[in-house]
C-alpha cells in the first residue's frame, strides 16, 4: 500500500480494466501452436504489467492453451481462446482447419485388365505426408469411350485401347493409366429361338477377351435379317412379328454371334369349313353339288381363345369319294373339288394337328329311288344290222340321270353311249343300262343275233 506523506489517507492501487488478445494467426491447421499475448490496460488507457492472468479456451478439443499463452489446435472447429486478470477478461476467436491436399496418388487394380468393371483407388496426403480423409474427389477418364470412370472411382472398360484415370480433390490431381483389352469372343444364350407371333424375349450376350475374362459395358450392336419376321432393339429383345424365319446378330468391336429365330403359328385348336373364307358357319348337307361343277371349300383355323390363325400349307384334304368328289387343288386356306357322277352326298375333310372338321355336299340319295327300262330293240337281229333302245329313267330332284351300257357279249353285239346297237357276230347277248348313281337301278334285255331272220 502506498502512504500519502503529510499523514494524507493511502492511494489504492490502479486496477485492471481491460484485457485485449492477439496471436500471429487465427485460423490453425490441426497440430499448429501459437502463442497468444495480452494487454492489459487501466481505464485511461494506460498499459499496466506485473498483473496476474490466467488463461482458458471455451472448447479444449478444438485447442488447448497454456498458463502462458501457448495455444495448439488439436480438433477441427471454432473456440475462443480467454485471457483473465482481477476479473476482466478479453479473448479472440480462433478456427482450426484441415490441413490442404498436398498429393493425390491413384492406383487401379487389374489396370491391365480392366474388361470388367475395377475399382480405383485414391490416397490423399498433406504436405507432412500424413494420411488425410473425408475430402471429396472427382474422378475423370481421358478417353472415355476406352475405359469410363463412375463417381466413386469404379473404372469400366467400354472399348480396346489406354485411357488416364484421373482424381482431383482440392485442385490437387493425381493419375494412373488403364489398358482395355480387345473383344475376342462373342456369344448369345441361345442359338436359336422357336416364338409364336406377338412372343418377346431377351438375348443375353456374353464377351470375353483374349485372357477369357469378361468384357463388359462394350458397346453392342444388334441386327435382324428379316425385321418384318422377328425385329430387335438396341437392347437385345427379340418381337416375333409374323410366321418366318430370321438371323438375329450382335456385333462388337468386329466380332459377332448368331441366333436363329424360327415364328411359327400358334397351336390349332379348332377347323371349320366354309364355302367363304369371311364365315365360320359350317358347310351344310344341304349344300348343293352338280355333276360337274366345281367347288372351293375354306377351312378356318383358330387358337383356343378363339382368334382367326393364318392358313397352313400342311392342311390334309380328303374325300370320302375320290370320283364324286375329287380333291384338285389345295392351298394354304382352301381346296377345290370337281363334282363327278356317282351318289350323293360326298364328304369333304380338313385334317391339321390332330384337328378335323368335315362337310358334306349334296343331297342325300337313297338307293332305289332310281328306275330303268328300255324298249325298242328287236328279239333277233341280222349280223350288220344297228338298232337303237328306248331308254325311260326316273330319278329324284338334282340327281343325275346318266347311265352306262354295256354289252355281255361284244363279239355278238355292241352297244354305244347313246343306247345304238350294233351286231357283230352271231351269238346272245345282254344289253344294259345302268345308272351311274345307283349301281343297282339297271335295265338290261336279251339279244340274240343271227345270220338269217
Amino acid at each position: 500500500m502506498v502512504s500519502a506523506c503529510g499523514g494524507d489517507a493511502p492511494v489504492a492501487p490502479v486496477r485492471v480494466a481491460a484485457v485485449a488478445v492477439t496471436a500471429p494467426e487465427t485460423t490453425l491447421k490441426i497440430g499448429a501452436i501459437v502463442v497468444a499475448t495480452a494487454k492489459l490496460t487501466d481505464v485511461n488507457g494506460s498499459v499496466l504489467t506485473g498483473r496476474a492472468l490466467s488463461w482458458n479456451s471455451a472448447d479444449e478439443t478444438v485447442a488447448s492453451v497454456s498458463s502462458t499463452g501457448a495455444i495448439k489446435a488439436v480438433g477441427l472447429g471454432m473456440t475462443t481462446i480467454n485471457a483473465v486478470s482481477e476479473g476482466v477478461s478479453g479473448g479472440i476467436a480462433l478456427v482450426v482447419v484441415p490441413p490442404p491436399v498436398a498429393s493425390v496418388a491413384v492406383t487401379v487394380v487389374d489396370h491391365t485388365q480392366p474388361s470388367a468393371a475395377v475399382q480405383a483407388f485414391v490416397t490423399l496426403r498433406d504436405a507432412d505426408g500424413n494420411v488425410l480423409t473425408g475430402r471429396p474427389v472427382g474422378w475423370t477418364s481421358s478417353a472415355p469411350l476406352v475405359a469410363a470412370v463412375s463417381s466413386t472411382g469404379v473404372v469400366s472398360g467400354v472399348g480396346p485401347g489406354v485411357a488416364t484415370i484421373t482424381a482431383t480433390s482440392e485442385d490437387v490431381s493425381g493419375s494412373a493409366s488403364v489398358s482395355v483389352p480387345a473383344v475376342a469372343s462373342v456369344s448369345l444364350n441361345a442359338s436359336a429361338l422357336t416364338l409364336l407371333p406377338k412372343q418377346t424375349v431377351r438375348l443375353a450376350v456374353t464377351l470375353l477377351d483374349a485372357a477369357a475374362a469378361p468384357a463388359t459395358n462394350r458397346i453392342a450392336s444388334w441386327s435382324s435379317s428379316a425385321p418384318n419376321v422377328a425385329s430387335i432393339s438396341d437392347s437385345g429383345v427379340v418381337t416375333a412379328l409374323q410366321i418366318g424365319t430370321s438371323s438375329v446378330t450382335v456385333t462388337t468391336e468386329g466380332k459377332s454371334a448368331t441366333a436363329i429365330v424360327n415364328v411359327v403359328a400358334p397351336p390349332v385348336t379348332n377347323i371349320s369349313l366354309s364355302l367363304s373364307d369371311a364365315s365360320l358357319v359350317p358347310v351344310a348337307i344341304s349344300s348343293p353339288a352338280r355333276a360337274g361343277t366345281a367347288i372351293r371349300i375354306f377351312a378356318l383355323l383358330s387358337d383356343s381363345a378363339g382368334g382367326r390363325l393364318p392358313g397352313r400349307r400342311d392342311i390334309t384334304w380328303s374325300s370320302s369319294d375320290s370320283v364324286v368328289g375329287a380333291i384338285v387343288a389345295a392351298d394354304s386356306q382352301s381346296a377345290v373339288l370337281t363334282i363327278g357322277y356317282g351318289p350323293l352326298p360326298v364328304t369333304i375333310t380338313a385334317s391339321l394337328d390332330g384337328r378335323a372338321a368335315s362337310a358334306v355336299l349334296g343331297v342325300p340319295y337313297t338307293p332305289g329311288s332310281i328306275t330303268l327300262s328300255l324298249a325298242g330293240a328287236p328279239a333277233k337281229i341280222i349280223t350288220g344290222d344297228t338298232a337303237r333302245l328306248a331308254l325311260s329313267i326316273l330319278t329324284p330332284p338334282r340327281i343325275s340321270s346318266a347311265v352306262v351300257w354295256t354289252s355281255s357279249n361284244r363279239n355278238a353285239a355292241m352297244v354305244d353311249s347313246t343306247g345304238k346297237i350294233t351286231a357283230i357276230g352271231l351269238g346272245a347277248t345282254s344289253i344294259s343300262a345302268r345308272s351311274v348313281v345307283d349301281a343297282t337301278a339297271v335295265a338290261s334285255l336279251d339279244l340274240m343275233v343271227r345270220s338269217v331272220l
